[in-house]
């Protein structure tokens, strides 16, 4: 399954864990426009899945479960 999204400036950082206790893969972010990225990854299921965004301090600023 493909995730496709945009975030905002704020973000610096996304990870993406396909289960709990899982090993974090980060996601790759793209510039998209001014003050936006764009990101895109593959998952074999979203059942379980978390996505992670951090701020430029480390700091986390969203999750979102599947």
């Amino acid at each position: 399954m493909r995730v496709n999204g945009v975030v905002g400036a704020a973000v610096t950082r996304l990870e993406y864990r396909s289960a709990p206790g899982g090993a974090a893969r980060a996601v790759p972010l793209v510039e998209y426009t001014a003050g936006q990225r764009e990101f895109s990854f593959r998952s074999a299921t979203l059942a379980h899945g978390r996505l992670l965004a951090y701020g430029a301090d480390g700091a986390v600023l969203s999750t979102s479960t599947f």
